[in-house]
């Protein structure tokens, strides 16, 4: 089950920041690097952040979170993170189909790092073009992706 987040609750954005750490522990140890600032993410950043979070439910245990910025024509999505409990069993797939089917006349961008395979491919298999190759200045390489709306 998705369903929207409210997190100007406390427990709720404590629930997300828990959700967001494991996984980027887990894409920290992938990239092999130390210093990964989606990890010094505060609990307050969450807690006070404007954009649009849903979570998927499993065994109602808050497996997965996207993350959803509304800009002008476009819809950026900032974060798409599973917890390493949850690896493998089409959360990410379904938060993707859950925001495509929900926001149908948008057009989405999202960044990854370029060695965080799975999520490049998740990416590809929902139809998103890699646009852009860039280095972060803590000398991460990543990829920008966009998917045109269905119009």
């Amino acid at each position: 089950m998705i369903k929207r987040l409210n997190n100007y609750n406390l427990e709720v954005a404590d629930l997300i920041q828990n959700i967001f750490h494991h996984s980027y522990v887990v894409e920290a140890e992938l990239l092999k690097v130390d210093d990964f600032p989606p990890l010094k993410r505060t609990l307050g950043s969450y807690q006070n952040s404007e954009n649009l979070f849903f979570g998927y439910f499993k065994n109602e245990k808050l497996a997965g979170v996207i993350e959803l910025e509304s800009l002008e024509n476009f819809i950026d999505i900032n974060s798409l993170v599973v917890h390493p409990n949850f690896f493998r069993l089409g959360i990410a797939g379904g938060l993707l189909d859950f925001v495509l089917d929900n926001y149908k006349f948008y057009s989405f961008k999202v960044e990854t790092a370029a060695k965080n395979i799975p999520a490049v491919e998740l990416y590809y298999k929902f139809e998103f073009k890699a646009i852009k190759y860039f280095e972060t200045d803590c000398g991460i390489k990543k990829v920008a992706f966009e998917r045109f709306s269905v119009k």
